[in-house]
C-alpha cells in the first residue's frame, strides 16, 4: 500500500481534542490547526511549552516560571467551570512540576494524585492519561504508585512522551519482581534488566500453552490474545538479544504463535527481525513483507494503524527503503512535523531551520536513523536532490555532536559537487569550523578547496600553509612548541588529509608563480609523507581497501611529483616517479598511473585501458579529449578521426550524465562543447553547453576532479 492509497481511505480527524492530544502524546505541538483563544489551545500549549523547557531542551528558569504564571492565571480562570476536568489536570501537573523544579525540597505541589488521574473520567483516551499520570509519577518520586498498578500497560512508542517519563521512572526501581504489572515486570527486565533469551522463549512458551485459536468473532481480541500481543509488542520494539544458539528453538516458538493467532502482525515483525540478526535475510524480507500486510489489513479495518513508529523503527532496522520512505512521511504528516521539500534541500542555509524539529530523544533518533538510511541509499549520481533532500531533513533534528558534524560536513561537501562553492564555503565557515575549529582538518581541507576555485587563491594557499606549518617540529624553538601537531595521535584519514593539503599548497604555488618555485618545495612533500606515514601501521589491509594504506598514498606522492615535472617539461624526471611507482611491491591497480602514461607519452590507449575499468574517470575522458582534439590537421577529416570524435562524444556524454563530478566538471564540458564544433553539431546545441560550461569553469577548483573525499 503506498502513501496515496492509503490517505485516500482516511476519513477526517471528528474529535479535534484527541487529534491535539495525540500531538502532545508523540511530543510535538502545532497551533494553526486550531483556535488560539480556546481553553483546548491555551491549555495544551502551556503544556507544550513545559515539555519544551523540560525534556527536549535544557532547563530555563526563567522561561519556567513564566510558564507557571500563565499556567495559574489560566487554571483561576477555568474555575470549577463544567467538562474543564481535564484541563485542570493538565493545569495541575504543568504548575506542579515548574514548582517541583523550583523547589526541589518543598513538598507542596499541585499536581493532582495518581488516583484521581487513573479513576476519574477526564473525557480523554486512557494512552493520554497515563501521559499525566506517569508524568505525576515522575516529580513527585511516587513510585510505589507505579508498582502496585497491576493493570498498567507499555505506551506504543508513539506515544513518546510517555515513554520519556517512564524509562526515567523505571531506572528508579530497585527491585523489579516487586512490580505488580505483569507486562511492565516483563518491560524492565528486557529493557533494563538481564533478562536472557532462553528466559523469554520459556517465558512465551509457558504463555501460549493454554492459548487457542480465535473465534472468528474474536480475530486476536479476546483476553489471552491481547494479552500474547502486548507482550510480544514490547519483544518486537524493545528485545535485542536473540542467541543464534536458540534459533530452532524460536522458529518452533514463532510457528506456534502463528498456529493459535490470526494474523498476528507482532509475531511477523519479530520473525523479521530474528532473522534480520542472523543474516537470513530472504526469510527476513518474507516475514517484514508479511508484517507489512497485516498491517495494512489492521488499517483496512480501524482507519489507522496500530503503531506507525514501530513499523518505521522495524524499517529502519532491516534497512528496507521503500517502507522507510513512506511511513517516514505518514508520520510527518501525521503529527504535523516541519519536512524540508525536496526542491528546497540545498537552501537550508537560507532557510535557518537547524534543528528546528523538537522532540523525544526516541523518537528523534528513530526519525534521524530513517533520513540516514535514505541518504545512504540515494544515488548522488543520478539525483542530487535526493541527497540535499535528506540532508536537510536530517540536519533539522536533534543530533549529538559528532553525527551533526559528519552530516554537515556532508552537506557542504554536496555544494562543492555541484559547484555551490560561495554556499559551501559559507556553510563551512558558519555552521561546521566557527563551531569546531579544532581537530577538524577534513572541513578546513574542503574550504581551502573550495577557497582555489576564486581568481585570487590567496585565501586557499593561507589556509593550507596554516594547517602545515604546524606540522614542523620546533625543538630549537621552546616559544613556538606549543604549536606543533602531536602527530601520534592522528588518524589515517588526517594523515591523508595532511598529504593532500600539500598536493593543493604545491599546484596553488604552480599556478600563482609557476612550476619552477613549486619543484623547490616537491622534497617537503616527501619528508611529510616520512612524518606521517613511515612509522604509521595502515588502518586497512591492502587487499581490504588499498586506499586505505600507506601504499596508496604514497603512489599518490609520486604521482604528484610526476605531475610536477611534466608541467615543467622534465620528461624524463616525471617518467623516473612512474618507475619509483612500478618498483613498490603492491597487490592493487592504480589507474592514476596509466593517467599520468597517458599523459607523459600521449599515448591515447593508457586513457582508453582506464576508461574500460572505471567509464566516468574525469582525468582519462580529459586526457583523451586533449589528445584527439590536438591532432594534426591532416587526420582532422578522415572518417576514422571522425569516428573517434564521436565516440568519444558517446563517453563524455555517458559520463556527464551517469557521474555527479563529470555532469559538473567545467574542463570536461568545455572539451565536450570543442567535440561538438569539429562534430558540427547544431549552434543552439553549441549555445547550451557552452553557457553551462562558463559557469562551472568558473567554478571549477585547484584540485578538480581530486576532491577528496575518505569517509
Amino acid at each position: 500500500m503506498t502513501v496515496d492509497e492509503i490517505q485516500s481511505t482516511q476519513t477526517p480527524v471528528i474529535d479535534l481534542q484527541d487529534n491535539i492530544l495525540n500531538l502532545k502524546l508523540f511530543g510535538s505541538f502545532v497551533n494553526t490547526s486550531i483556535d488560539s483563544n480556546s481553553l483546548l489551545y491555551k491549555t495544551c500549549f502551556l503544556y507544550h511549552r513545559l515539555h519544551y523547557n523540560t525534556v527536549i531542551d535544557t532547563l530555563n528558569i526563567e522561561r519556567l516560571k513564566i510558564i507557571k504564571q500563565d499556567a495559574t492565571k489560566l487554571f483561576h480562570q477555568i474555575g470549577n467551570k463544567q467538562n474543564t476536568l481535564l484541563y485542570s489536570c493538565i493545569l495541575k501537573n504543568v504548575i506542579g512540576t515548574v514548582n517541583i523544579i523550583l523547589n526541589p525540597e518543598d513538598n507542596i505541589t499541585l499536581l493532582e494524585n495518581y488516583t484521581t488521574i487513573k479513576n476519574e473520567s477526564l473525557g480523554c483516551s486512557s494512552e493520554f492519561t497515563t501521559l499525566l499520570a506517569l508524568e505525576n509519577i515522575y516529580y513527585t518520586n511516587t513510585l510505589t504508585n507505579l508498582i502496585n498498578d497491576s493493570n498498567f500497560t507499555i505506551p506504543s512508542p508513539k506515544n513518546g512522551m510517555s515513554l520519556h517519563y517512564l524509562d526515567r521512572i523505571c531506572k528508579k526501581i530497585d527491585n523489579f519482581e516487586s512490580i505488580k504489572s505483569k507486562f511492565l515486570k516483563f518491560f524492565c527486565q528486557i529493557k533494563f534488566g538481564d533478562l536472557q533469551d532462553k528466559e523469554v522463549i520459556n517465558f512465551l512458551n509457558i504463555l501460549i500453552k493454554d492459548i487457542s485459536f480465535p473465534n472468528a468473532n474474536e480475530i486476536n481480541g479476546n483476553k489471552q490474545q491481547v494479552a500474547l500481543d502486548l507482550y510480544l509488542q514490547i519483544i518486537l520494539n524493545y528485545y535485542n538479544n536473540f542467541s543464534k544458539e536458540n534459533i530452532k528453538i524460536w522458529e518452533e516458538l514463532i510457528t506456534s504463535i502463528i498456529a493459535k493467532s490470526f494474523q498476528n502482525i507482532s509475531i511477523a515483525g519479530i520473525a523479521a527481525k530474528l532473522y534480520n540478526q542472523f543474516g537470513e535475510l530472504h526469510k527476513s524480507e518474507l516475514f517484514f513483507d508479511n508484517y507489512i500486510i497485516y498491517n495494512n489489513k489492521y488499517f483496512e479495518f480501524n482507519k489507522k494503524f496500530q503503531d506507525i513508529v514501530s513499523i518505521l523503527n522495524l524499517a529502519n532496522l532491516l534497512e528496507n527503503k521503500n517502507s522507510i520512505s513512506i511511513f517516514l512521511n505518514m508520520i510527518y504528516q501525521e503529527y504535523q512535523l516541519d519536512v524540508i521539500l525536496k526542491k528546497d534541500g540545498s537552501l537550508i542555509l537560507e532557510s535557518n531551520k537547524f534543528d528546528s524539529i523538537k522532540i523525544p530523544k526516541a523518537l528523534n533518533d528513530i526519525l534521524v536513523r530513517s533520513w540516514i538510511i535514505l541518504y545512504t541509499k540515494s544515488d548522488i549520481n543520478k539525483n542530487i536532490d535526493d541527497s540535499f533532500y535528506c540532508l536537510a531533513n536530517i540536519l533539522q533534528l536533534n543530533l549529538d555532536k559528532d553525527t551533526k558534524l559528519k552530516y554537515e560536513f556532508e552537506y557542504s561537501y554536496n555544494l562543492s559537487l555541484v559547484k555551490q562553492n560561495e554556499k559551501s564555503c559559507n556553510w563551512l565557515k558558519e555552521r561546521i569550523l566557527t563551531n569546531n575549529p579544532e581537530d577538524n582538518i577534513k572541513s578546513w581541507l574542503l574550504l581551502a578547496i573550495v577557497e582555489s576555485s576564486k581568481e585570487e587563491k590567496i585565501n586557499s594557499l593561507t589556509i593550507a600553509n596554516s594547517l602545515l606549518n604546524p606540522l614542523e617540529e620546533h625543538e630549537d624553538d621552546p616559544e613556538h612548541l606549543h604549536d606543533t601537531v602531536d602527530i601520534s595521535n592522528l588518524s589515517f584519514e588526517d594523515r591523508y588529509h595532511y598529504i593532500v593539503f600539500k598536493f593543493l599548497q604545491l599546484d596553488i604555488v604552480t599556478e600563482m608563480h609557476g612550476s619552477k618555485d613549486s619543484i623547490d618545495l616537491l622534497a617537503s612533500l616527501f619528508e611529510l609523507y616520512e612524518l606521517l606515514f613511515a612509522k604509521f601501521e595502515n588502518s586497512k589491509s591492502v587487499h581490504e581497501s588499498p586506499r586505505y594504506t600507506k601504499e596508496y598514498v604514497l603512489q599518490l606522492v609520486w604521482l604528484q611529483a610526476s605531475k610536477m615535472y611534466l608541467l615543467n617539461d622534465q620528461i624524463s624526471d616525471a617518467l623516473g616517479c612512474l618507475k619509483e611507482i612500478s618498483s613498490m611491491s603492491v597487490d592493487f591497480k592504480n589507474l592514476n598511473c596509466l593517467n599520468m602514461k597517458g599523459y607523459i607519452n600521449k599515448d591515447i590507449s593508457q586513457f582508453e585501458t582506464v576508461l574500460g575499468y572505471d567509464p566516468t574517470n574525469l582525468i582519462a575522458l580529459n586526457g583523451m579529449a586533449n589528445l584527439l582534439l590536438n591532432q594534426d590537421n591532416a587526420d582532422n577529416k578522415s572518417l576514422e578521426y571522425i569516428n573517434k570524435l564521436n565516440n568519444l562524444s558517446l563517453k563524455i556524454t555517458t559520463a556527464v550524465n551517469n557521474n555527479i563530478q563529470c555532469q559538473f566538471n567545467g574542463q570536461l564540458q568545455f572539451n565536450l562543447y570543442k567535440l561538438y564544433v569539429k562534430l558540427g553539431h547544431s549552434k543552439d546545441l553549441q549555445k547550451s553547453l557552452l553557457l553551462t560550461t562558463i559557469g562551472n569553469l568558473e567554478n571549477d577548483t585547484i584540485l578538480d576532479p581530486w576532491i577528496v573525499k575518505l569517509i
